[in-house]
């Protein structure tokens, strides 16, 4: 089964896999946005002194401000990016990507992400908005995070064979914007998560 891509110009056969990837990597984040919009949510409600505990339904104030910070602002855009890149690749190249490891990143990002953020509502990582030292979590939640960082460079990775390929079939035929625009976005993550990277396996793994 193949998914067409139609526009005035041309059109693309999607591979049945990349799809079904493509959908796992917006399903799954977005199932545990719910999560993160709620946790949210309930940071205005024990702000507000709408409620005068700490706790509400078992998840204290700072276990949700964690999911919430977690969730939202390093799980589902990391998701939300692998997955555009990955469709934005294919179809403005019109080259198939390497689904094995287009897969191996979305397995290696999803099991990541279990890990961490089970640690979350374990209760044994409540470390604020995403992770701050002094405060000690858990080190799955340290190594799941590292693993969700790592997924996402393979992902990365995945799609500099297609351009130099694309370049190679194509001499002098300029870039579409919207591959410049994923490429760049990509390389400055890279250089952002490089150092963390580095701050979680190094420092911070082997101190909790």
């Amino acid at each position: 089964m193949e998914l067409s891509l139609l526009n005035d110009e041309k059109a693309v056969q999607i591979e049945s896999s990349l799809k079904n990837l493509v959908l796992l990597e917006l399903v799954f984040p977005v199932v545990l946005l719910i999560f993160g919009i709620y946790h949210g949510l309930m940071q205005y409600v024990y702000r507000s002194g709408l409620i005068h505990q700490s706790s509400l339904a078992g998840v204290d104030y700072y276990q949700g401000l964690t999911a919430h910070g977690v969730i939202n602002a390093i799980v589902f855009t990391t998701f939300f990016a692998i997955a555009f890149g990955n469709i934005l690749v294919r179809y403005c190249l019109e080259l198939p990507l390497n689904l094995k490891f287009a897969w191996t990143s979305a397995i290696l990002m999803i099991a990541g992400t279990i890990a961490a953020a089970t640690t979350i509502f374990a209760g044994v990582a409540s470390v604020l908005y995403t992770f701050y030292p002094p405060l000690k979590a858990h080190p799955a939640f340290y190594l799941g995070l590292a693993v969700l960082i790592i997924g996402s460079w393979i992902g990365f990775f995945t799609w500099i064979p297609v351009y130099l390929r694309w370049r190679k079939e194509n001499p002098g035929k300029k870039t579409p914007l919207a591959v410049v625009g994923i490429f760049s976005a990509f390389i400055v993550w890279m250089i952002a998560t490089l150092p963390v990277a580095y701050e979680v396996l190094v420092l911070l793994v082997p101190w909790s």
